[in-house]
């Protein structure tokens, strides 16, 4: 008798196994498909965010650099000249500016 009873329970031991197993993937694949979309838009959102960290950064290099510049010219006329001939091509009176320009080489041969 209790032969019969055991052998009805190890039957009824997969099936049931298998409905907690379906149960336990149904539930992970509504979590799945409730969460997808504010997942995508996390990750967008972050990939937003280290962009303009980068940009921030590269800016705020670009400010202090222009800051360094700022004050190199304002020490003294040689920087301020100095950038007005670079930058400008200014000259001053009475002055020629003469361009020297290389002769391009020539290709390598195979």
């Amino acid at each position: 008798m209790f032969d019969l009873l055991y052998d009805l329970l190890d039957r009824l031991r997969p099936l049931r196994l298998m409905r907690w197993l379906a149960l336990g993937v149904g539930c992970l694949a509504l979590w799945v498909l409730i969460n997808v979309t504010p997942l995508r838009e996390y990750l967008r959102l972050n990939e937003e965010l280290r962009n303009h960290r980068d940009t921030t950064h590269r800016l705020e290099q670009e400010r202090l650099n222009l800051e360094r510049e700022r004050d190199e010219l304002q020490r003294g006329d040689f920087a301020a000249e100095k950038a007005a001939r670079e930058r400008l091509q200014l000259i001053r009176p009475g002055e020629k500016i003469f361009f020297i320009e290389s002769e391009p080489t020539p290709a390598p041969e195979p």
